[in-house]
């Protein structure tokens, strides 16, 4: 059955895919120069990696989801070539897969540093990397059934994209499983953690608050963004609505695009690093003396690691300390 596409529909979506792609690729990118390369994201250290796998899987999803669509929606059809069709399919389902994993993990290590501050001190990276590790690893499994079948993915003019086949002995058993680990489950821990994340709100402070904020945000924009789709899957909506069915797969957009810019506004440390990398903050001066980076003590929850150190006696030789200031730091 052909079906034409209006031109009014075909610029609509190449509109929206490109504004998305741009900004999800830069964001997505940034965040893993500030987080990786010049470690400048002040955040505790699980969550560092989390939001680091979590970029990465956002620039996936921008670069096999996103910006393919810009093309074809163009040229009307798939332009790519038939290997690159099944590549970006597959690598999708991983990458949306993994994100909502590391989502669901944000938010549960957030929680549990604010409800068990003294046990999140005993963390490390390890932890963040064995935690991201097994996400990646069990993303693989939304996809080696259909490889293993050898899923026919073929492009989609009335989507615009490529899309998997339908073969009846997997859509009977694998698609309610994806439907509760993908949909189900993860909007039922998120709203929850939400929820009570919104509690701790009035009561953090300083970069505790920040980072709250910031997985209370990015909690919100993803239930936005999947949640037409999780209509679908749930079958609250019937998958013939052909209009919602398009809504349901353009929406997923805004989940890998809009986590740069809640780290933007909510994390300081972060748009400090994007206002002078663009030149439009001046450096910060080095902080004085009597404090220093060091990884011996973790701020509860999340932040830098800062610990205030002073040499008294060199201190006194050259009169920079006062009678009260020394009582201080004597204790």
């Amino acid at each position: 059955m052909s079906y034409n596409i209006s031109g009014v529909e075909r610029y609509s979506v190449f509109l929206w895919s490109t504004t998305t792609g741009i900004i999800s690729v830069t964001g997505n990118l940034t965040v893993l120069l500030a987080a990786v390369v010049f470690r400048a994201l002040k955040l505790d250290k699980v969550s560092l990696v989390l939001i680091s796998n979590l970029a990465i899987a956002d620039l996936i999803t921008g670069i096999t989801a996103i910006l393919p669509t810009i093309g074809t929606s163009l040229a009307g059809g798939w332009v790519y070539g038939g290997f690159l069709c099944i590549a970006t399919n597959y690598l999708e389902s991983i990458s949306t897969a993994t994100s909502i994993g590391l989502l669901c993990s944000i938010n549960v290590a957030k929680l549990t540093s604010l409800l068990c501050p003294l046990r999140a001190l005993t963390r490390t990276r390890k932890c963040g990397y064995v935690v991201a590790a097994s996400i990646w690893l069990l993303s693989l499994f939304t996809v080696v059934p259909y490889l293993i079948v050898g899923v026919d993915v073929s492009y989609s003019p009335v989507m615009m994209r490529c899309n998997k086949g339908s073969v009846e002995a997997l859509d009977t058993w694998l698609k309610p499983i994806l439907s509760a680990s993908l949909v189900f489950g993860p909007f039922l821990l998120i709203n929850i953690g939400t929820v009570w994340l919104l509690y701790f709100v009035h009561t953090a402070r300083g970069l505790q608050k920040q980072s709250v904020v910031m997985v209370i945000l990015i909690s919100l924009i993803f239930m936005i963004s999947f949640l037409p789709y999780g209509l679908i899957m749930l079958k609250v909506i019937p998958g013939n609505l052909l209009w919602f069915v398009k809504v349901a797969i353009y929406t997923p957009f805004l989940n890998c695009t809009c986590n740069p810019l809640v780290y933007f506004f909510t994390i300081s440390s972060f748009r400090d690093f994007v206002l002078i990398s663009l030149r439009l903050k001046k450096k910060a001066r080095k902080s004085p003396v009597f404090f220093r980076h060091s990884s011996m003590y973790s701020h509860t929850g999340g932040g830098d690691q800062v610990v205030m150190t002073t040499n008294l006696n060199n201190l006194r030789k050259g009169n920079e300390l006062t009678d009260s200031t020394e009582k201080f730091f004597r204790g």
